[in-house]
């Protein structure tokens, strides 16, 4: 630490970040007691006697970077500005304002960062927020290539504030959009909404986004769609043509780091120069692989974990070559400084959080893995390298191990083998993709070689993704584990770290991991929601937005669902908001499905639960045969080999509750009944509690079971 002061400045730098979070003040308030540091430290150094030079003012040194921490993150705090929260959604909403960047066009639709000065809601109101606008038009191809970052536009659509985590277990996105301090989503569904009200440009933003429109049409023209959606997302770093279901494979698979363009990336693109370079001069080769990298930085448009990759590599390439002593750990913490100077939000980024926790964790575990595994006496070099690097494998992920069950829920069992093949054939498919870029303004014909040679690489990294993400037990899934969580983690494994290198018995050892892993396990679950009684009736109303979904629980811990709200080729409630939820309540399957009646928004979400294998059977109204909707959800139900019951006078018995099917088909089965008069007439019965669920029974409807039940409608809820 004496010799890598590095280290010091920045986890105080961090640890003022961290406070600002929690307690904050006035810029005005940070910049006096950082300026009476300051100029304390300054006087005490010009005055202290020289035996005690370094006591206090050192203190007041680090003291100011604690400071710096502190002040830089309360300054980032205030500069966001957003549209109030209690707005949900603007129709008519007008906005100028200036692009910022663009994003590579994508199934008819792209969307572009807009940095508003003025909005019209409805009335003119003049405030600077950044809004992410997105344009849904099958003619915006055209408009697409007239427009460049910078250019000034009048924007009319839809305003949408970002869906917060309305539903336990659900993803934040207005978080996640403030986070990125952006307000909202702006929707436009012709391009006729938008106008260009000057053809002002930022030429560096310019030059980047020509350069990755050029190459996305290469990529796009050489290769197959689902390779060029890959390399798209390695090269490009825009993930926007791999699909949920692909990318849920790699994270079953523990391979998601590799769709994610970060260090792994940036130390291909390093290996790359090194390896064509490999004649020249040792000061040519580095500056130049440098040039690469930052090429490659401008290239995938700056996203957070490509620039913090390519600092941590630029450091240490820059110590290596001026023959410092590069420590890896100050290196890092030199690195880390820099981003967090220019971003404190970064810290509390998960990309930011894995990659650092992932290169520490290979600095520091790997070098005790390679010397047990040259202690070991193997001599095949072949064995020898596959163990090596499966050694840097597990490093990386005991150090991630805690951000990944906080942040994607769990944890893949197979990942170590998995990466075994996925990360070389990552390394392959990036290099084979560079010299068909490289080679295609030379020749066309050399360049599609390479490029078939990719499609067949791509096609085997798929196939072994495919298979390794949906095997049983490949992923094993963790609720509720919060920050909380991640702290005690983080602290308990820092602190064996660092005790037990002074144990000399092996069976001290064993008893210490031991009673760090129950404490572990003790400590993560003391913030655990206990959101559903034991042995108890549970009904939960589901936020599914537009339409209803109600999970039940009985007291026997059967389990139904009526309705799941609607699903669009844009948002699902089943995939997005129910799984999730069930997944966060430990509830593995649902006993009974009801469907109210064929309305999207009833038993459109109900699509993706019976793909996932969630519902054993399913209740609904009799057959339509004027509806295709019902005809095609009869067919999907049978294809499925799900039991479909129709709904008829009985009760169904779970625990001590009872569910009361109401229907009367001699009402449905009437052709001059509408649609939602078909809906399930369902009433729950528990002790004296009652509840009655109707669909979207009409007056109609309620009328006629209003008669023929009288005061058995009767209910509570």
């Amino acid at each position: 630490m004496k010799d890598y002061p590095a280290i010091r400045f920045t986890v105080l730098f961090i640890a003022g970040i961290v406070l600002g979070q929690y307690i904050r003040l006035s810029i005005e308030v940070c910049f006096v007691l950082l300026g009476c540091s300051i100029f304390t430290s300054g006087i005490l150094y010009l005055t202290e006697k020289r035996k005690s030079r370094y006591s206090l003012t050192s203190v007041l040194v680090l003291l100011i970077f604690f400071l710096l921490g502190y002040t830089s993150e309360n300054i980032e705090w205030n500069s966001r500005v957003f549209i109030p929260d209690s707005v949900n959604v603007i129709k008519k909403f007008t906005v100028y304002g200036s692009i910022d960047k663009i994003d590579l066009p994508h199934n008819n639709e792209f969307s572009f960062l807009l940095s508003a000065d003025s909005l019209e809601a409805p009335r003119k109101i003049v405030i600077p927020v950044n809004l992410l606008c997105r344009v849904y038009d099958d003619s915006c191809s055209e408009f697409f290539a007239k427009l460049s970052p910078g250019n000034v536009l009048k924007v009319t659509g839809t305003y949408r504030r970002g869906r917060d985590d309305r539903n336990p277990g659900e993803f934040d996105y207005n978080e996640y959009l403030h986070s990125r301090n952006i307000s909202g989503t702006v929707s436009i569904y012709s391009v006729n909404d938008i106008t260009v009200r000057a053809s002002t440009v930022n030429r560096l933003s310019d030059i980047i986004f020509t350069a990755r429109k050029e190459l996305d049409k290469i990529i796009g023209s050489l290769h197959s769609p689902e390779t060029a959606a890959l390399l798209r997302g390695l090269i490009l770093a825009d993930r926007s043509d791999i699909s949920y279901e692909t990318k849920k494979d790699f994270i079953n698979a523990g391979t998601i780091h590799v769709l994610a363009v970060s260090g792994l990336h940036v130390g291909f693109i390093a290996i790359i120069f090194y390896t064509l370079l490999g004649r020249l001069n040792l000061y040519i080769r580095s500056f130049m692989t440098i040039a690469g990298l930052l090429i490659f930085m401008f290239i995938t448009g700056i996203p957070a974990s490509v620039f913090r990759a390519t600092v941590m590599a630029l450091v240490v390439i820059t110590a290596f070559i001026s023959n410092r002593s590069t420590n890896i750990y100050n290196s890092l913490a030199i690195a880390a400084l820099i981003i967090l100077i220019i971003n404190p939000a970064e810290l509390f980024n998960p990309g930011f959080q894995l990659s650092f926790s992932a290169v520490l964790a290979i600095a520091y575990f790997y070098p005790l893995f390679r010397k047990f595994i040259d202690q070991s006496g193997i001599n095949n070099k072949t064995i020898k390298y596959v163990i090596l690097f499966i050694a840097v494998s597990i490093s990386a992920q005991i150090g991630t191990l805690p951000f990944t069950l906080q942040y994607f829920r769990g944890f893949s069992v197979i990942a170590v083998l998995a990466n075994i093949i996925v990360i070389p054939l990552t390394g392959i498919i990036i290099g084979t993709a560079s010299v068909t870029l490289l080679l295609y303004p030379f020749s066309i014909y050399a360049a599609t070689v390479y490029a078939s040679a990719n499609n067949l690489f791509s096609t085997f990294l798929y196939k072994v993704i495919g298979v390794a993400g949906n095997l049983e037990y490949s992923f094993i899934g963790i609720r509720n584990f919060t920050s909380w969580d991640t702290f005690i983690f983080c602290f308990l494994l820092i602190s064996t770290v660092y005790l037990i290198k002074n144990m000399q018995s092996a069976i001290s050892r064993m008893i210490f991991l031991f009673l760090v892993c129950a404490n572990i396990i003790l400590y993560s679950t003391l913030d655990d929601p206990n959101i559903l009684a034991a042995n108890k009736l549970n009904i939960f109303m589901i936020d599914v937005g537009q339409g209803d979904s109600f999970l039940i629980r009985f007291p026997d811990g059967e389990t139904a669902l009526i309705d799941a709200g609607n699903a669009t080729q844009y948002f699902d409630n089943g995939e997005r908001v129910i799984l999730p939820l069930l997944d966060h309540l430990g509830i593995d399957k649902i006993d009974y499905g009801f469907v109210s009646h064929i309305d999207a928004d009833h038993y459109g979400g109900f699509v993706s639960l019976i793909e996932k294998g969630k519902i054993r059977s399913v209740y609904k109204p009799l057959p339509d045969s004027n509806s295709e909707k019902d005809i095609r959800f009869e067919r999907f139900l049978k294809q499925k080999n799900i039991p479909d019951n129709y709904y008829t006078d009985g009760i169904i018995r779970a625990g001590n509750a009872e569910i009361f099917i109401l229907n009367d088909n001699h009402f449905n089965v009437n052709d001059r009944v509408l649609p939602n008069d078909r809906s399930g007439i369902l009433k729950i019965v528990y002790g004296n509690t009652s509840f009655l669920f109707t669909g979207d029974l009409n007056a109609a409807g309620e009328r006629y079971y209003r008669e023929k039940y009288e005061n058995f409608l009767d209910v509570d809820v």
